[in-house]
């Protein structure tokens, strides 16, 4: 008798507890999300085989990017990317390398600042060749050591013969800093060395 008590409420509890799985995922979309899968629908985009359906994707890539911690800071870093290439393969691959560097300088802009000693008002025209060769090679370590961000919405969409694919990735904000500060403050000094 107790026994079947005890199924009875891991019964009851399961189901508690998908009836609330279930009300979840029927969540309605955010607005954003509504308006971008309505304009995404209009330009004729698909999604992949294996992947959610729109509005979920849509609505995942919002709401990650207006998560914020308790002083208000967004938790990711979001990026974008748009390429048009001859098959579906390619053109996922090359969006998803764009999607990573744009990534990448984003975070290095965010945290440069923080690493990285103020330049001075006028600089030689050297110089300025010297910094910028030095930060597009920091962006491009970056991209290389960013790994694998968060793939949130993957589409794609036929342009004559070509296919054109959009993704949206996103980064954790604490991955990032741990990723940026080494690489930054290693080319700290050759910045210094740049602006002797």
């Amino acid at each position: 008798m107790r026994n079947l008590k005890n199924a009875l409420i891991i019964c009851l509890v399961t189901l508690l507890m998908a009836n609330i799985a279930v009300a979840q995922t029927k969540k309605r979309p955010c607005k954003d999300a509504r308006k971008e899968f309505r304009r995404l629908k209009k330009e004729r985009y698909c999604i992949f085989p294996d992947a959610l359906p729109l509005k979920n994707q849509l609505d995942n890539y919002y709401r990650t990017k207006m998560e914020t911690d308790e002083s208000g800071y967004p938790l990711y870093f979001d990026a974008s990317a748009i390429v048009v290439a001859e098959t579906v393969i390619e053109a996922k691959q090359m969006a998803y390398e764009v999607a990573k560097h744009e990534l990448a300088g984003s975070i290095y802009s965010y945290y440069a600042t923080f690493f990285t000693t103020p330049t001075p008002k006028v600089i030689s025209n050297e110089m300025a060749r010297e910094i910028t060769m030095a930060t597009a090679e920091i962006i491009n370590l970056l991209a290389d050591k960013i790994g694998q961000p968060i793939t949130l919405v993957e589409v794609y969409k036929n342009v004559g013969k070509n296919v054109e694919v959009r993704i949206y990735v996103a980064y954790n904000i604490e991955l990032a800093e741990k990723t940026a500060k080494g690489i930054i403050k290693s080319y700290k000094k050759l910045r210094l060395k740049f602006l002797e």
